[in-house]
Protein backbone atom coordinates (compact mmCIF):
# COMPACT_ATOMS: atom_id res chain seq x y z
CA UNK A 1 0.00 0.00 0.00
CA UNK A 2 1.38 3.37 -0.95
CA UNK A 3 2.40 5.47 2.13
CA UNK A 4 0.71 8.52 1.33
CA UNK A 5 -2.38 6.37 0.83
CA UNK A 6 -1.72 5.19 4.50
CA UNK A 7 -1.26 8.40 5.66
CA UNK A 8 -4.49 9.47 4.54
CA UNK A 9 -6.64 6.30 5.93
CA UNK A 10 -4.92 7.19 9.36
CA UNK A 11 -5.62 10.65 9.36
CA UNK A 12 -9.40 10.70 7.87
CA UNK A 13 -9.51 7.56 11.02
CA UNK A 14 -7.75 9.90 13.53
CA UNK A 15 -10.37 12.72 12.54
CA UNK A 16 -13.31 9.92 13.14
CA UNK A 17 -12.04 8.85 16.26
CA UNK A 18 -12.11 12.40 17.58
CA UNK A 19 -15.33 13.62 15.77
CA UNK A 20 -16.98 10.21 18.18
CA UNK A 21 -15.05 11.03 20.93
CA UNK A 22 -16.29 15.29 20.88
CA UNK A 23 -19.40 14.04 20.08
CA UNK A 24 -20.23 11.28 23.28
CA UNK A 25 -18.91 14.22 25.21
CA UNK A 26 -22.11 16.32 23.91
CA UNK A 27 -24.12 13.17 24.38
CA UNK A 28 -26.32 14.32 27.34
CA UNK A 29 -26.47 18.12 26.55
CA UNK A 30 -27.76 17.09 23.13
CA UNK A 31 -30.02 14.39 25.01
CA UNK A 32 -31.47 16.94 27.26
CA UNK A 33 -31.95 19.26 24.31
CA UNK A 34 -33.38 16.85 21.99
CA UNK A 35 -35.81 16.20 25.24
CA UNK A 36 -37.09 19.75 26.51
CA UNK A 37 -37.72 19.99 22.34
CA UNK A 38 -39.64 17.28 21.31
CA UNK A 39 -39.91 15.01 23.99
CA UNK A 40 -37.91 11.84 26.02
CA UNK A 41 -39.86 9.22 23.56
CA UNK A 42 -37.68 10.81 20.74
CA UNK A 43 -34.78 12.30 22.13
CA UNK A 44 -32.90 9.14 21.43
CA UNK A 45 -33.32 9.00 17.95
CA UNK A 46 -33.26 12.34 17.22
CA UNK A 47 -29.36 12.27 18.84
CA UNK A 48 -28.73 9.56 16.68
CA UNK A 49 -30.11 11.97 13.70
CA UNK A 50 -27.99 14.88 15.02
CA UNK A 51 -24.82 12.57 14.68
CA UNK A 52 -25.19 11.35 11.56
CA UNK A 53 -25.88 14.49 9.91
CA UNK A 54 -23.17 16.24 11.50
CA UNK A 55 -20.30 13.48 10.82
CA UNK A 56 -22.20 14.00 6.55
CA UNK A 57 -21.46 17.72 7.35
CA UNK A 58 -18.37 17.70 9.53
CA UNK A 59 -16.78 19.18 6.05
CA UNK A 60 -18.59 22.58 6.80
CA UNK A 61 -17.53 22.97 9.94
CA UNK A 62 -15.44 26.40 9.44
CA UNK A 63 -13.92 26.87 13.19
CA UNK A 64 -13.26 23.62 15.14
CA UNK A 65 -13.65 25.82 18.82
CA UNK A 66 -17.45 26.02 18.05
CA UNK A 67 -18.20 22.22 17.21
CA UNK A 68 -20.39 22.13 20.20
CA UNK A 69 -22.02 24.48 19.82
CA UNK A 70 -22.76 23.82 15.54
CA UNK A 71 -23.52 20.40 17.06
CA UNK A 72 -26.27 21.37 18.97
CA UNK A 73 -27.68 23.49 16.42
CA UNK A 74 -28.06 20.37 14.57
CA UNK A 75 -30.17 18.31 17.26
CA UNK A 76 -32.07 21.58 17.88
CA UNK A 77 -33.15 21.68 14.43
CA UNK A 78 -33.74 18.09 14.12
CA UNK A 79 -35.56 18.75 16.91
CA UNK A 80 -38.18 21.65 15.91
CA UNK A 81 -38.35 19.40 12.69
CA UNK A 82 -40.07 16.92 14.82
CA UNK A 83 -42.19 19.25 16.29
CA UNK A 84 -43.10 20.70 12.46
CA UNK A 85 -44.25 17.54 11.73
CA UNK A 86 -46.08 16.58 14.58
CA UNK A 87 -47.88 19.81 14.09
CA UNK A 88 -48.90 19.41 10.32
CA UNK A 89 -50.15 15.48 11.25
CA UNK A 90 -52.50 17.35 14.21
CA UNK A 91 -53.76 19.91 11.65
CA UNK A 92 -54.51 17.54 9.01
CA UNK A 93 -56.29 15.22 11.73
CA UNK A 94 -58.75 18.15 12.97
CA UNK A 95 -59.30 19.09 9.18
CA UNK A 96 -60.93 15.12 8.92
CA UNK A 97 -64.18 15.27 9.49
CA UNK A 98 -65.79 11.68 10.84
CA UNK A 99 -67.94 9.82 8.35
CA UNK A 100 -71.60 9.86 8.93
CA UNK A 101 -72.58 6.73 10.86
CA UNK A 102 -75.60 5.02 8.63
CA UNK A 103 -77.77 2.76 10.91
Amino acid sequence: MDLALRNGEQARDDLAAEFDARFERLRPRLTAVCTAVAGIDDAVDLVHEAYLRASERLHQLRDPALFDAWVVRIALNEAKGVLRSRRGHAERLAELTPAPVEG
